[in-house]
């Protein structure tokens, strides 16, 4: 693995455990879960023990739940790393970190393809910002230059 990561954001136009579960199947379908069921489940107020699909599903039903969620991939390759962060105003991020920016370039427009998205940018090993607003403000700014935000 690289020394330093390249993370790659696309806003989702709609907040939903379908766009997340096909955006995970798509580019990282052999993953490990790097959260624990039971974290989510203090942070959420649920019994632990939930599956992928029905944390994320839980998460889509509550618009003001917000979590992230990140798996590893275990083969050791890129992408190293997914994520699918569900925000706080409703909004739904999906991510991945990569090798290089030249990889992080072509795989933003998969990922754009992907999920219908219309706003994507890349930055070195940064979570994701936390609402649609930001994220908007944020890919504009990154349209001006290089991807890079």
């Amino acid at each position: 693995m690289p020394e330093a990561l390249i993370d790659c954001y696309v806003l989702a136009p709609e907040r939903s455990a379908a766009v997340a579960t096909g955006f995970l199947e798509r580019f990282l379908p052999q993953r490990e879960p790097r959260w624990q069921p039971e974290d989510v489940a203090r942070a959420l107020g649920t019994a632990p023990g939930e599956t992928e699909q029905q944390v994320m599903t839980r998460l889509q039903d509550h618009a003001g739940a917000a979590y992230r969620l990140y798996w590893r991939n275990p083969t050791g390759a890129s992408p190293y790393y997914a994520i699918v962060a569900f925000n706080s105003d409703g909004s739904l991020v999906l991510g991945l970190s990569l090798a290089d920016a030249t990889e992080a370039g072509v795989c933003l427009v998969a990922m754009e393809e992907q999920v219908g998205s219309e706003f994507s940018y890349w930055t070195r090993e940064e979570p994701p910002v936390g609402s649609e607003r930001e994220f908007c403000a944020r890919a504009r700014r990154a349209t001006d230059g290089d991807g890079r935000a």
